[in-house]
């Protein structure tokens, strides 16, 4: 989990202020983590006023948007930042990083304090998966006692096979893991699992169930398998319906506040990695035929054109990325988290993106 979350929001966010740590990274080693006094995960303060010849961007999303596991300097909001203040000299260019947990809490969030900041530019992180559902048990209220949360896959989207048929994953963070922690503090040996945790990264990996479920999956559950699925159940259909509401109340926000406003989706693991979609068809014994993996993208991107909502789908460059280097870009032990390599990669697809689309202008 994010060292540092906080139950109720403060004016970055979720996170707690003035904290700095150094937390596991996923690889054997260590990353630095900093929230400033208002709790945004940056090492710089922030006016609350906008300073003159400034171009402030709010890059708000989950843990993905936060950097789970990586270095301070390694988020994809750090990265953008640094390239965009290389290449504008005339103006400063702040990309203030707010973890909001899902889509439907930032735009509470935003309303809340977000203005307060004047920003030009508002990044918003979609998660594919958890923030859709995360979206409709929001937007459900005091209903949501009306959802089964142990609802199953369909039986005929499901390979039935005996519980010892594969080896199942573990989150990285398994209790195994932390126990062995204290082994990092000597720097040969700490070196030694990082590359030996490195070189496992790039292994063929799934996404770990949050409830061990393998046999018959959850459909409420983070690796979000359900909404790939091409049959969509009811659940699934009101959960999109749910996204689109919301995606037209951000549209409604950035037209009454005039602020500019990016919608980015933060694709699965198995999405940008082929291996890692043979993989989870393994662990979870499904049949293929019964799920496509880019209806939920296509699902969004209509929506956004529909909206006139700005959106990026960095699934196709993000994929072209992998099979170039052949490098994992996402954290080992089938976590759902990119790693170092992910953040650079989005970066460079976000910054391209941003020198096409947005104006940011001159002194």
């Amino acid at each position: 989990m994010i060292s540092g979350v906080k139950t109720e929001w403060v004016r970055g966010g979720f996170l707690k202020e003035n904290f700095s740590y150094y937390v596991e990274n996923g690889f054997g080693g260590f990353a630095r983590w900093k929230n400033n006094s208002l709790g945004f995960r940056n090492d710089e303060e922030f006016t609350i006023t906008k300073p003159k010849d400034t171009f402030r961007i709010l890059s708000i999303g989950d843990s993905f948007t936060a950097g789970y596991r990586v270095d301070q300097n390694q988020t994809f909001s750090f990265l953008v930042e640094k390239a965009l203040n290389e290449q504008n000299e005339n103006i400063n260019v702040e990309v203030m990083i707010s973890m909001i947990k899902d889509p439907y809490t930032g735009l509470e969030w935003l309303k809340k304090y977000g203005t307060d900041y004047d920003p030009d530019l508002i990044i918003v992180g979609v998660t594919l998966g958890n923030d859709i559902s995360q979206v409709l048990a929001k937007s459900m209220g005091d209903e949501l006692s009306k959802i089964n949360i142990n609802e199953r896959l369909p039986e005929d989207c499901l390979i039935d096979r005996s519980e010892n048929a594969v080896s199942y994953p573990k989150w990285s963070d398994d209790p195994n893991f932390k126990r062995r922690s204290w082994i990092y503090k000597f720097q040969t040996i700490s070196l030694l699992m990082s590359f030996i945790a490195k070189h496992n990264s790039d292994v063929a990996q799934t996404v770990a169930s949050d409830s061990r479920e393998y046999i018959k999956p959850k459909v409420f559950e983070s690796h979000g398998l359900a909404y790939f699925l091409v049959s969509p159940n009811d659940y699934v259909i009101r959960a999109y319906d749910a996204l689109k509401k919301v995606l037209l109340d951000y549209k409604t926000f950035s037209l009454e506040n005039n602020i500019e406003l990016l919608l980015v989706i933060f694709p699965q693991r198995f999405q940008v990695q082929p291996p890692d979609w043979g993989k989870t068809v393994e662990i979870y014994g499904l049949r293929s035929s019964c799920f496509d993996l880019a209806i939920p993208n296509q699902l969004i991107i209509e929506e956004c054109n529909r909206l006139d909502l700005k959106c990026l789908d960095p699934a196709k460059d993000m994929n072209e990325a992998y099979v170039n280097s052949n490098k994992s870009l996402y954290l080992p032990n089938h976590d759902m988290h990119w790693g170092e390599n992910g953040h650079m990669v989005l970066s460079q697809i976000l910054y391209k993106y941003l020198n096409q689309n947005v104006e940011i202008p001159k002194r």
